[in-house]
């Protein structure tokens, strides 16, 4: 009996979309890995280029230049967390708590936010440099980092209080003092910032300062 002809599996195709993809997404992750890595300063086509290991026609031909690469990553690095994060949990529910219970969950969860971006860190980090200023679309992902968290404190009329409005100003200073730390030099007091053992110790004092007695007034 002849034996059946085996006919040997054609190696499947990568079609040239999937291909074009991959090659954006290595460029967008190498100019994530440089801003967290040089910070904002350290951003140029030459440094992306090397990191991606790309030529640089590439950034070019599919973003148009520095800008429209920084506009694509933007879209899709999301670095503005929703409501939702920053309340901890479902909207309707963060709205039945005292208030100061909402304000040390906004608090605590904005700051653990923003230790969990260290792009998001390096772009507000750039605020601290003397004379330094932001590109304008990293100027546009800045204001979206806070933009939950102003309107989660902004429209709770809880927080209108003369008392209130000092504790949330206080209060997002640390929380974004902390969660640059936690980058920069998170050894802080001797707590370290960058073990989840150490930030939750801190983050436990952040919610004891917001929460006061839990009552809303």
């Amino acid at each position: 009996m002849p034996k059946e002809k085996t006919v040997a599996a054609k190696p499947l195709r990568r079609k040239k979309g999937d291909k074009r993809r991959a090659t954006q997404n290595r460029i967008m992750d190498a100019f994530e890995r440089v801003l967290v890595r040089d910070g904002v300063d350290g951003l140029g086509i030459n440094a992306i280029v090397s990191e991606a290991e790309v030529g640089k026609g590439l950034i070019y031909h599919y973003f148009g230049g520095l800008d429209g690469l920084a506009s694509q990553w933007m879209k899709r690095a999301e670095l503005a967390p929703s409501e939702e994060e920053i309340a901890g949990m479902d909207l309707e529910e963060f709205r039945q708590l005292p208030a100061r219970e909402r304000l040390a969950k906004i608090h605590s969860n904005y700051a653990t936010m923003l230790r969990n971006r260290p792009a998001a860190c390096e772009i507000l980090a750039q605020d601290l440099k003397t004379g330094a200023s932001l590109p304008a679309l990293l100027e546009d992902v800045r204001m979206q980092i806070g933009r939950s968290h102003e309107a989660l404190v902004t429209s709770d009329p809880a927080f209108a209080s003369k008392e209130n409005v000092a504790l949330i100003f206080v209060l997002q200073a640390a929380a974004n003092y902390l969660a640059l730390r936690a980058h920069a030099s998170p050894n802080y007091n001797g707590v370290a910032l960058d073990t989840e053992e150490g930030w939750q110790t801190v983050m436990s004092m952040v919610e004891s300062v917001a929460g006061g007695d839990k009552s809303d007034a």
